[in-house]
């Protein structure tokens, strides 16, 4: 029998290091597989438009523009945009072709280039077609804008219905307005434009576009409107954060309330660590969220970080005065033993079971008809458990 349960040990060892690994393995594949199919669904889409957007209303420009986005930056409130301007026109067409690029200077940042506080305003890019048909001079046409990031979108000077701040975030939603127009500086005619073509991505942030049109009249403007919001993926990390942090206070909510009603469950000092470990561990996860505010104070911290912090802070200072008060309690119920006299008493059993040297090597209990004296101390036995 002893021979068969060595035997059956090894392999109930096996068997559960193989149920380990199985349900290691499948534990690890689906959340792998989780999130790698919501990464490729929330992954950010690059910038992908033209002005005009509907075939219908394209017309022959004079220079086309690929955009580019660079980064937007919601607390600075800029958003950075380079831009490849190409002639629609040959060398040997046009080649004295040479356009000064304007952006609307009350759209323009101060950190902007080409910005400047007086008029005349200075282009933001003099665009000559004799200096690039050059092969000696032949450069790369580009230039960078720094444009403001406004919390609403402009439409006729007024601004829109829609408004948005940091304190929404990560729900917040601005606009990057462009107004473009170019001119001959020698003879003052004015160039149409449009654009052809957008690629690049801000990080952390979804850009599409709003608004576009193109006026053909004198002077002829080129007006779009991108949309800059926080990426979903951004945004469902934010929400499960909260929710995650909200999860651990109610559990240490619930810790308390089962110290109040089961008085003699034991408290471990895990209860302690664990709070206070978590304050610090929600603090550095605060500070670590993607394009957050620096601080507390945005909507979203008023519902989750802030009052979970207070409660787990409330938690922990309960617990600690739980244990204070059960321990003075045990402190005083020991003086009280300790200061009674020490009574002995006698109490005679018979029938009891003696293990005696025969019946040890046999593995049996035997029964004794001699009567046993017991002796015990009253004190020793009220502090035994």
């Amino acid at each position: 029998m002893n021979t068969t349960k060595a035997q059956s040990a090894p392999s109930r060892l096996s068997q559960k290091f193989i149920q380990f690994i199985l349900l290691s393995t499948i534990l690890i594949a689906i959340c792998l597989a989780a999130f790698v199919a919501g990464a490729s669904c929330l992954v950010v889409a690059p910038l992908d438009f033209q002005v005009p957007n509907d075939p219908a209303l394209s017309f022959a420009a004079d220079i086309s523009f690929a955009a580019e986005v660079i980064a937007a930056d919601p607390i600075g409130r800029t958003f950075v945009m380079d831009w490849y301007p190409t002639p629609n026109v040959g060398c040997s067409s046009s080649p004295n072709l040479v356009a000064d690029i304007y952006l609307d200077h009350g759209i323009l940042d101060s950190s902007s280039p080409s910005y400047s506080i007086l008029p005349p305003y200075p282009p933001v890019y003099r665009y000559n077609v004799t200096a690039l048909c050059e092969p000696a001079t032949s450069t790369s046409p580009a230039f960078r804008t720094i444009s403001k990031l406004l919390a609403s979108e402009i439409s006729l000077g007024y601004a829109g219905p829609t408004r948005s701040t940091l304190q929404n975030y990560p729900f917040d939603v601005y606009f990057a307005p462009f107004m473009l127009h170019a001119v001959n500086p020698g003879t003052g005619e004015f160039y149409r434009l449009n654009i052809t073509r957008s690629f690049g991505i801000a990080v952390n942030f979804q850009v599409t576009l709003q608004t576009a049109r193109v006026v053909t009249d004198s002077p002829p403007w080129l007006r779009a409107t991108l949309r800059v919001e926080r990426s979903k993926a951004t945004q469902i990390f934010v929400v499960i954060v909260a929710i995650t942090n909200w999860l651990t206070a109610a559990a240490f909510l619930t810790i308390s309330a089962a110290t109040l009603i089961y008085q003699p469950h034991k408290i471990y000092s895990e209860m302690f660590v664990v709070p206070v470990g978590s304050l610090f561990a929600f603090t550095s996860i605060r500070a670590s969220l993607p394009g957050a505010p620096s601080g507390f104070g945005t909507t979203i911290d008023l519902y989750t970080i802030l009052p979970v912090l207070v409660v787990m802070s409330i938690c922990s200072s309960f617990l600690l005065l739980v244990v204070l008060y059960r321990r003075i309690l045990r402190i005083g119920e020991n003086e009280i033993d300790s200061s009674k006299p020490c009574h002995s008493y006698v109490m005679k059993t018979s029938n009891n079971f003696n293990l005696n040297k025969k019946d040890k090597q046999d593995g049996e209990f035997g029964m004794s008809d001699t009567e046993t004296t017991i002796i015990f101390d009253a004190q020793s036995a009220r502090r035994s458990p």
